[in-house]
Parts: structure tokens; C-alpha cells; sequence
């Protein structure tokens, strides 16, 4: 027997495992795993929480700039006229933009995973950023707000995923939580700016903060519940670990070995270290 086998064997052993489904000595595993829940340490879930955070404070951002953008737009002074026919559309367009995002998120987050469909989700936002900064047209206008309407409507759906996916089920609900908190900031900042800079300014501002969000979320990990789902069991062990130390080892050790033996991937392991 290999080292993962005995390891699962004894691991067995000690929560009374019998063929595959746990019996009443598997009491202590559930009291060992509420303690290891409250020694989870903080660090991973914070690293994760404020770069998704991050990437809500960019979204609002772009949801507070119709405000900003408007009224500078239809001043006398400005370099590129825009009447309120073409003002409701530079509108239109990025809420119909962000329900597109909206709609094929979904698919795109199974597909690709959570981070990648953020990162993705930034870079539209980003390159709209700058569009919009270079404007000298309203089809460049209106091809950047498109752009920053799909971002916003692709990453919420992601970001907000892989945050639940990561957290502590004690923190779970306020880190959720202070997503629409980050949203809102983002609403505010961005009108504050308005008010004192020019919209070139400001959207090149958004750029850089896109950007920022954009490097730090590729030093993040994949969610280990979307590794999971996929069969990538070592890269999701990886992850684990390093959002809770080498605690959840033995339970990672019995989910690979009911995978051995069923040919199949067995995530009940998974879904239950996710949901303690």
C-alpha cells in the first residue's frame, strides 16, 4: 500500500470510516474540525478580501462616472459636445453593457475559474479607461463605457465567488457584506473627484486602480472549490493549505482516497471543509 493509502487507512481508523460513510466514532472529527475552524488564521482571507474589494471600489468607479462625465460633457467649454440625445446613450450603453457581463459571467467563471474571469473583467474595464481618457469622439466614448458596463457585469458575479469560496464561514456573511460597501465608496470617490478634476483626469486615474487590482489579483489563488469541482485535487490542497495551514491535511488525505477508490471525483470532502 502506498503512503497515501496508509495514511488514509489510519486516517479511517481514527474517525470510523466504514465503507466510505462515517459512523458514530466520527464524533470527535466534528469537534476537531470546529476547533480547527476557530483557529483558522486571518492572513489568506484578508490578502483575498481586499483585493476583491479592490475590484469592487473599481466598479463603482465606473457607475459613478455617468455623473461626473455629463455634465462637463454638455458645458460650453467642453472639447467634446454631447447633447442629451447622445448623453442617454453613453448611459444605455454601459447598463446594457453590464447586463450582457451579467448573463455570461456565470459561464465564463465555470469555464475559466473566478480569478480568471476577474482578471479578464478588470482588463475590459481598464482598456475602457483609457478609451474613455483619449476620447476624442463619441464612438470612442461609447466603445470604452461599453467596455466598463461588461467589466462591472462580469467580475461582480467572480469576485463575489471566489471571496465565499475562500472565507471563513464565520466571516463569510460581513466580508460578502462589505463588497456593496467598497461599491459604494467607489460611487462616492469618484463623484468627489468630479468635482475638482477634469473627466480625462479622472479616467485616467480609474486606469491606474484598474490596473493595481489587475497585478495584485494574479499573485491570488484559484478558488480550491472551483479546483475541486474540476479534479485539480492537488492545486486545491495547495490552496487550503495555505488558507489554513497544514491542519486540514488528513481531511484532504480521506477526500483523495475516496476519490481512488469510487474512480470519480469525490468533492463531499470539499464542500464539507468549505461549509464548516
Amino acid at each position: 500500500m502506498d503512503r497515501l493509502g496508509e495514511e488514509l487507512a489510519e486516517y479511517e481508523g481514527d474517525i470510523g470510516v466504514r465503507n466510505g460513510r462515517a459512523t458514530e466514532n466520527s464524533v470527535p472529527l466534528m469537534c476537531n474540525s470546529k476547533l480547527l475552524v476557530r483557529q483558522r488564521p486571518l492572513f489568506g482571507q484578508l490578502v483575498i478580501a481586499s483585493l476583491v474589494y479592490l475590484a469592487a471600489f473599481c466598479c463603482g468607479l465606473t457607475g459613478g462616472f455617468s455623473g461626473v462625465l455629463l455634465p462637463q460633457l454638455q458645458a460650453n467649454s467642453s472639447d467634446l459636445s454631447t447633447d442629451d440625445e447622445m448623453g442617454s446613450w453613453i448611459v444605455s450603453v454601459y447598463t446594457g453593457a453590464t447586463s450582457v457581463g451579467c448573463l455570461i459571467s456565470g459561464v465564463i467563471m465555470n469555464v475559466a475559474g473566478r480569478r480568471l474571469t476577474v482578471q479578464i473583467a478588470v482588463i475590459c474595464m481598464s482598456v475602457g479607461w483609457v478609451l474613455i481618457s483619449l476620447a476624442h469622439s463619441h464612438t470612442l466614448m461609447l466603445i470604452g463605457r461599453a467596455l466598463d458596463g461588461f467589466g462591472r457585469g462580469l467580475s461582480v458575479p467572480a469576485f463575489t465567488f471566489h471571496l465565499e469560496e475562500t472565507s471563513d464561514p464565520r466571516l463569510r456573511g460581513t466580508l460578502s457584506a462589505c463588497i456593496l460597501l467598497a461599491y459604494s465608496i467607489g460611487i462616492m470617490a469618484v463623484s468627489m473627484l468630479g468635482t475638482a478634476l477634469d473627466w480625462r483626469i479622472v479616467a485616467g486615474l480609474g486606469v491606474v486602480i484598474s490596473l493595481l487590482d489587475l497585478i495584485g489579483y494574479s499573485f491570488l489563488p484559484e478558488s480550491p472549490v472551483w479546483l475541486a469541482r474540476n479534479s485539480r485535487v492537488n492545486q486545491a490542497q495547495e490552496v487550503y493549505n495555505w488558507l489554513w495551514g497544514n491542519a486540514h491535511h488528513k481531511q484532504f488525505i480521506l477526500s483523495r482516497g475516496q476519490q481512488t477508490t469510487a474512480c470519480r471525483p469525490n468533492l463531499a470532502c470539499y464542500f464539507f471543509l468549505y461549509g464548516l
